[in-house]
């Protein structure tokens, strides 16, 4: 990019991990958390030199496959489980969020 002049940043989209499902092998709610927490913990350092303008989750909440669909990791993504509670990510990535915004 900076070879070629183009001085747009860059956007890290539909970061996850899935706590369920068939497909990728699916972790835990602790490990997504973790996993999810160290990610962007290091993005945030990189920020800069990435020059990151923005990163977003994949899914805010887990859910069932759609009419005539199938399952899928990505129903098993989210932040939120299916019934609305929140994931230990949830907590996680706001305590880093705090830090981040308190420094």
């Amino acid at each position: 990019m900076r070879r070629n002049g183009d001085r747009a940043g860059v956007q890290v989209t539909e970061i996850e991990w899935a706590t369920g499902g068939p497909g990728k092998k699916p972790v835990s709610e602790r490990a997504q958390a973790r996993l999810l927490r160290e990610t962007v913990a290091r993005l945030v350092r990189e920020r800069s030199a990435l020059r990151l303008t923005g990163v977003m989750l994949f899914d805010w909440r887990d859910a069932p496959p759609y009419a005539g669909g199938h399952d899928f990791w990505g129903l098993h993504a989210g932040l939120h489980a299916q019934d609305g509670r929140p994931k230990p990510v949830v907590s996680a990535l706001g305590r880093l969020l705090k830090q981040v915004l308190h420094r």
